[in-house]
């Protein structure tokens, strides 16, 4: 990014009256930021992508004649050398994020060596979600992206504004520059049905994180959403203007994400979700390059728009523990890990982790493929039972069992690496 004319005409080697010409003559894409003086800015590959549109003709106004034309050209290329001499020591010179802090309503930026570069203050506090509650459970994986996501040489600054403790209040993505300059933000808009019906509630922005590219591209920007009071989710890949390149629904909450390279897909993203219709704990891969569409649905109550084709590389339903059936409560995913070449989801089998049955988890796993499932149970499991049993809640039955039948996991979407965009191809758009 060039944030000054003299930057803007060193990328072209000419002088700031000819780049000024061509944005009034000729259309060069200058940005402005807002206010009556706003300062100019321009994004390289724009810049590029105008100058091929343009074509060779494209030169400073007023061809100088004579013996004067060599005068002309010396002292351009002298104002050229300039610019790119400042650009130079503004590029190497300008503030440096490496790490982040928040201290109630400031969002405060951190050099290598820890010190503070700038602070950002917001109307209210900031809720740091990402905190763990009590029961030790990760709720909300919004922490703030120290990253360089445009490619410029330095890192800006995402964070998610929250006021605390309002818990009607609406999340919304906050882009900053590397000098603590706001640059955009971002709100999830509504979710809609097939059937062409809005649905209701706001979203809260659940996770947001970055996902690598092949050597040489800035990391994508990924915000997962969950609609609060309804059932759809949102995973949003995010420009580096904050606009959405593509986005996929999903009928249920997405509650955690891991990111791994996958065999011939390269990197994709691993969630673990609450379904919506039946309330079964599921594990979706999908691919940052290519997910589109939303989740196929056989009830049609739960179908959003637009119906996927073919953007999911996979997806499974996790079976749910007799515990969970006999107390008619929904398996939840409480994380998600990758170790080993396999994908591990910990799910509880008494609904939300709270209380003295947090403990009935059953850990999941399959291979990177979502194939070969094997479950295992959590040491505290059997005495939360055999308690249930006692009171009267649940009805003894085989645990060995109800184990071989958890292990047999529905296959909703098979691994198809066709939904893949691959190792080294980008998707356009970006």
């Amino acid at each position: 990014m060039y944030r000054s004319w003299k930057a803007i005409a060193g990328h072209f080697g000419v002088s700031v009256r000819t780049v000024q010409h061509w944005e009034l003559d000729r259309g060069l894409p200058i940005h402005r930021m807002p206010g009556e003086r706003g300062r100019v800015y321009a994004y390289a590959d724009e810049l590029d992508a105008w100058r091929i549109s343009a074509g060779p003709e494209i030169e400073p106004p007023g061809k100088p004649e004579g013996s004067s034309r060599f005068r002309v050209w010396a002292a351009a290329a002298a104002l050229s050398m300039t610019a790119v001499a400042a650009t130079y020591i503004w590029v190497h010179t300008r503030p440096r994020p490496e790490s982040w802090a928040v201290e109630g309503r400031d969002l405060i930026a951190l050099g290598r060596d820890g010190e503070t570069l700038w602070r950002h203050a917001f109307p209210k506090p900031l809720w740091r979600r990402w905190l763990a509650p009590p029961e030790g459970v990760l709720e909300y994986r919004t922490m703030p992206v120290v990253e360089d996501l445009d490619g410029d040489g330095a890192n800006e600054v995402v964070a998610v504004y929250w006021p605390k403790d309002e818990q009607d209040g609406i999340p919304e993505v906050h882009a900053f520059d590397s000098d603590g300059s706001p640059e955009w933000n971002y709100r999830v808009r509504t979710a809609e049905t097939a059937s062409g019906r809005m649905t209701g509630g706001p979203f809260d922005i659940r996770m947001l994180f970055t996902v690598p590219r092949q050597a040489g591209r800035p990391p994508a920007l990924i915000a997962v959403s969950n609609q609060r009071g309804s059932y759809a989710s949102q995973v949003a890949v995010l420009s580096p203007r904050g606009k959405v390149l593509r986005e996929y629904w999903h009928s249920g909450h997405i509650l955690h994400a891991e990111v791994t390279a996958a065999g011939g897909c390269g990197v994709v993203m691993y969630l673990a979700a609450q379904h919506a219709a039946t309330g079964a704990s599921e594990i979706i891969v999908l691919d940052p390059q290519k997910l589109s569409g939303a989740s196929s649905e056989s009830d049609p109550a739960y179908q959003l728009a637009p119906r996927s084709k073919g953007s999911v590389v996979a997806r499974i339903r996790l079976s749910a523990s007799e515990l969970a059936r006999q107390l008619g409560t929904a398996s939840v995913p409480i994380d998600i890990r990758i170790r080993g070449g396999r994908v591990h989801v910990s799910v509880s089998q008494s609904g939300p982790p709270a209380g003295a049955e947090r403990t009935a988890i059953i850990y999941y796993s399959v291979d990177l493929s979502l194939r070969d499932p094997r479950v295992d149970y959590a040491r505290t499991f059997p005495a939360l039972k055999e308690r249930l049993v006692n009171q009267g809640r649940v009805k003894r039955y085989d645990t060995e069992a109800d184990a071989r039948r958890v292990e047999a996991v529905q296959v909703v979407v098979p691994w198809r690496e066709e939904s893949c965009a691959g190792a080294g191809h980008a998707a356009a758009g970006d």
